[in-house]
């Protein structure tokens, strides 16, 4: 194929001649490199090889013919400023030179009129010693020296020897008042000075800070290594030997040494001041409260805390179990539940005096019945005599006391009978403190005026809810009617 061409090539130039033609009439495969050209400008021309190629005005000179491209070749080119560039094919022609980029040559080799520019610089060096230095000097490519700067090192806190440490090695001499010594250099700055140091003036005999004196400007009570006996045998404490620290002396101490204690309640001198658990006192309790104990003879002895009893009957927990009145017995007169099991009181004798029980009201609803005979003394011989007066009066006073505060107990007084039919019955309900009972009737002469009386106590509350003692008394006594009316005390003319 490339014969070929030439042949045509050939033949095309051979009739050129014919006509005489001198190569400038207008033939597309005719190459004139010598003569000006406008930049960008392109013309047909046959390459070394003989091939069909093109070539491009650039700065108004045509530039070496290149064989025709296709789309996206590259070809090696010499730019404006003589560096060895590249030209890409566009639409079948050969596009600009484009040049490289700046190397360390010496040479301007991407056209823009400075040499070697921006080819940037080289870091290294540690220490002192780090720094940035120009990749390039003069066309030539310098290496970057890690030393450059280097020194001795020197206590300042630096790297001087650029090797990575900081003031290693460094080492003097130093001295105080008491002597000389070896001192290291750390972070800049001398420390750790061996030397012996100067010392505050102790009573030992010696000269701690160094000024030619020993203990001087001081006072000491003693002197080291001086030593004594301190302590005591009183008690549990056993003596020891005190030593002189400093010019004073030390706490007592050594090998057996005891020194006193804080009191304890164990029969022994703990204090070692010739007395046995004196003072020692504690809190103590039992089911009922706190107080305080005391210790005698190595036993906590003499508690104040209340002591629990055993119960009884009062309104009060009196065992401290937390109950009021419980588990108690029943008390000599129960079971007097009804009239008809009343406890039989005796006789109250008129004008013997007033008669006086102890009964107990216990939890629920008990009640409490009682007899006892009012008895005359003598038929025939009235209570008091006045004339023209036979028939005395006679009073039975029935108290009951000891009820406890805000509780209601009912006294009620029957004569006779438990029915109170045939005889006279009173009875006081009203709220009462002391509850009084008085029961009167006319006596006759030469007929016996004793009366039997039942008696009953009971709270007015359906329901106790504690057990509470009271006290009854009779007193049973006659006297002597109106000297006027010939009335008794309770009746009235009217009647």
């Amino acid at each position: 194929m490339k014969i070929l061409r030439n042949i045509v090539i050939l033949a095309a130039f051979a009739a050129l001649a014919a006509c005489g033609g001198d190569g400038s009439g207008g033939s597309d495969a005719y190459t004139d490199t010598g003569s000006l050209c406008t930049d960008g400008e392109q013309q047909d021309c046959t390459t070394t090889e003989n091939d069909q190629g093109t070539m491009v005005c650039q700065n108004g000179a045509w530039s070496t013919c290149a064989a025709l491209c296709g789309d996206g070749d590259q070809a090696p080119c010499t730019t404006v400023c003589d560096s060895k560039g590249t030209m890409t094919c566009t639409n079948g022609n050969w596009g600009t030179c484009q040049p490289p980029a700046e190397e360390c040559n010496g040479k301007d080799d991407d056209c823009d009129g400075q040499i070697d520019e921006e080819l940037g610089d080289n870091t290294c060096g540690e220490g002192e010693c780090a720094h940035n230095s120009p990749k390039c000097e003069n066309g030539v490519l310098m290496p970057c020296n890690p030393f450059e700067g280097a020194s001795a090192e020197t206590c300042d806190g630096k790297d001087n020897t650029c090797d990575g440490q900081t003031d290693e090695g460094l080492i003097q001499e130093c001295n105080t008042a008491c002597g000389q010594g070896i001192e290291k250099c750390v972070g800049g700055q001398w420390k750790d000075c061996s030397a012996p140091a100067v010392q505050d003036e102790v009573c030992d005999g010696k000269d701690n800070d160094c000024n030619g004196q020993a203990d001087d400007g001081i006072s000491c009570s003693c002197t080291v290594p001086d030593a004594k006996a301190c302590g005591t045998d009183e008690g549990e404490c056993m003596p020891g030997v005190q030593n002189c620290e400093a010019g004073t002396w030390g706490p007592c101490g050594g090998a057996g040494y005891v020194g006193p204690a804080n009191e304890m309640c164990n029969n022994q001198d703990d204090n070692c001041d010739g007395q046995t658990d004196e003072g020692l006192t504690q809190d103590c309790q039992t089911a009922c409260g706190t107080g305080k104990e005391v210790c005698e003879g190595g036993d906590w002895v003499n508690c104040t805390a209340p002591v629990p009893s055993d119960e009884v009957c009062d309104g009060f927990d009196n065992d401290c179990n937390d109950l009021v009145d419980d588990g108690l017995d029943a008390d000599d007169w129960e079971n007097n539940e009804t009239c008809a099991l009343a406890r039989d009181l005796g006789e109250a004798k008129e004008n013997a005096g007033v008669l006086e029980f102890q009964g107990t009201i216990y939890t629920g609803s008990d009640v409490d019945w009682y007899s006892i005979d009012a008895l005359e003394i003598s038929d025939i011989i009235p209570p008091c005599w006045e004339p023209g007066l036979s028939d005395p009066c006679y009073i039975a006073q029935i108290t009951l006391t000891g009820i406890p505060q805000g509780v209601d107990y009912d006294l009620t007084v029957l004569t006779g009978d438990c029915d109170g039919v045939n005889g006279i019955f009173e009875s006081v309900e009203a709220g009462q403190n002391p509850e009084f009972v008085g029961i009167g009737w006319p006596g006759m002469l030469g007929f016996d005026d004793s009366e039997k009386l039942y008696i009953q106590v009971m709270a007015k509350q359906s329901e106790m809810e504690s057990c509470f003692p009271y006290t009854l008394t009779v007193d049973f006594y006659g006297v002597c009617p109106d000297t006027t009316t010939g009335l008794c005390p309770w009746e009235s003319a009217s009647e």
